[in-house]
């Protein structure tokens, strides 16, 4: 994964408010970028959805948790599979046999990545009596832990997760494996602008696909 940048010489002798140094500045932005990138390609259902080795036409691309649970059967038969559909509401009930096939393959899920809807649909199974009033003018109804059969979940908002899944996910099987760390790169200077490049090589290493899954919902 790459981030280039151009910065001119003039750029970096003005005087600017909030900032001393515009190369280091726009080093620090494309280190933020390229964190937002990771999380994407994460989640994303079509661009890292298959993964591949390169060629000599296309460079070599990580397989994201999509495409390791799918390869393994997780959508389509598998043992870990969801009893929901995206034309269908996921019910609390469906989630548990979820998990309870998740547990089967060996996995311990502790955590559940969501959207925004999903979020909210997993905070609808709460009941009127859990809700917390403070006393105040704050009353809480929302489920952030999920204590089940087959242990305790977090759920943890993602903006990257697609509308209309949740994965459910043993963190412990899963793994980003670096070959090339960070590191900023000074490219050709060209006339009076100098060009940086900041890139790594990652990918996710997943040491028992099955262990984790997902699922789609109507919501």
């Amino acid at each position: 994964m790459t981030k280039q940048f151009t910065v001119s010489d003039t750029q970096n002798i003005v005087a600017k408010a909030g900032r001393s140094n515009e190369t280091a500045y726009q080093l620090t932005k494309a280190a933020k970028e390229l964190k937002r990138d990771f999380e994407f390609e994460l989640w994303d259902t079509v661009i890292g959805a298959t993964g591949g080795a390169g060629t000599t036409s296309a460079g070599a691309e990580l397989r994201n948790v999509f495409a390791w649970q799918t390869s393994c059967g997780i959508t389509s038969g598998g043992a870990a599979t969801l009893s929901a559909s995206a034309s269908a509401v996921m019910s609390e009930a469906q989630f548990n046999i979820g998990l309870q096939n998740i547990w089967d393959e060996g996995g311990t899920p502790n955590t559940v990545y969501v959207n925004g809807p999903v979020k909210r649909l997993i905070s609808g199974w709460a009941t009127s009596t859990s809700r917390v009033w403070s006393g105040g003018k704050k009353v809480t109804n929302v489920l952030s832990v999920y204590e089940s059969d087959f242990g305790t979940l977090e759920t943890v908002l993602d903006r990257y997760v697609s509308t209309g899944m949740a994965y459910i996910i043993d963190d412990n099987l899963y793994k980003k494996a670096s070959l090339v760390p960070v590191k900023a790169v000074p490219l050709a200077k060209r006339g009076l602008g100098v060009d940086s490049m900041l890139w790594c090589q990652w990918t996710l290493e997943a040491r028992n696909p099955s262990g984790s899954g997902h699922t789609f919902t109507s919501v």
